[in-house]
């Protein structure tokens, strides 16, 4: 079954890395943030005969805290991306506030392989929340069933990691199954969506809420708007062994 998504907010699905200040040259007066290809970089530098040698590296003048900034190495050595043919390997928009103080800026990721893509896992675990609300919503015990679920965190300060995924694996075993085995999305099967061109994606500041301190997170993101498509099957042995089926269902 083909399916169509519109995100309604900007979308960060992680791949795990951090791009730092070696990795994209800062450009504050487009707010654009411009990824470097190192191959065309690094021939280029020998081609000009520009030090690039470990001493010249560590230079503190191209560091910003403990980072090694190509934002600055290039603006003192004078390189010029838009003049250098495929020294970008691609550039975005950058929705960040003003930065008033020199900091350090790391960057989190997007997933990709080829392009921006959502990943099936994650379309089928939003999917699931969905439904999760939808039956504690609707069921007439399911403000009891939330309430039961959190009896251990009302009992304590705080909410530690560990109980929290205690919590979910409680409300989860009653909504779809107490095992694995027995969960009713055994039986879905959902694709990766299409992919979208790096160019397309944008780099966000996000402020967490509820922290002391003001400290804001940079993540690559799809933008609000996109529109993806993915696949939604279902798993017909499943559907069809008797001992497999979820009474549930």
């Amino acid at each position: 079954m083909k399916c169509e998504m519109k995100l309604l907010s900007p979308l960060h699905v992680g791949n795990g890395n951090e791009l730092k200040m070696v990795d994209f040259y800062l450009d504050e007066k487009t707010y654009k943030i411009k990824f470097i290809n190192f191959d065309k970089f690094i021939n280029y530098c020998i081609k000009k005969d520009i030090d690039l040698t470990t001493k010249e590296i560590r230079n503190k003048e191209y560091k910003t805290g403990e980072d090694f900034s190509i934002t600055k190495f290039m603006n003192k050595k004078r390189i010029y991306l838009e003049e250098v043919e495929g020294l970008i390997s691609y550039s975005v928009p950058a929705i960040i506030e003003h930065r008033n103080r020199e900091s350090e800026f790391a960057i989190r990721e997007f997933i990709k392989c080829g392009g921006a893509y959502i990943p099936g896992s994650s379309i089928k675990g939003a999917i699931r929340t969905a439904f999760m609300w939808h039956y504690l919503n609707e069921k007439p015990d399911g403000k009891e069933i939330v309430l039961k679920s959190l009896e251990p965190w009302l009992q304590k300060n705080k909410i530690s990691g560990h109980l929290f995924k205690s919590i979910d694996d409680n409300i989860s075993a009653v909504v779809f199954g107490k095992d694995p085995r027995n969960d009713i999305f055994r039986i879905i099967r959902v694709s990766d969506t299409n992919l979208i061109k790096y160019e397309n994606l944008e780099v966000s500041e996000i402020k967490i809420v509820g922290n002391s301190q003001e400290i804001p997170i940079y993540v690559e993101n799809m933008k609000a708007g996109d529109n993806l498509v993915f696949d939604i099957d279902f798993d017909e042995f499943l559907l069809n062994d008797k001992e497999a089926s979820v009474a549930t269902i």
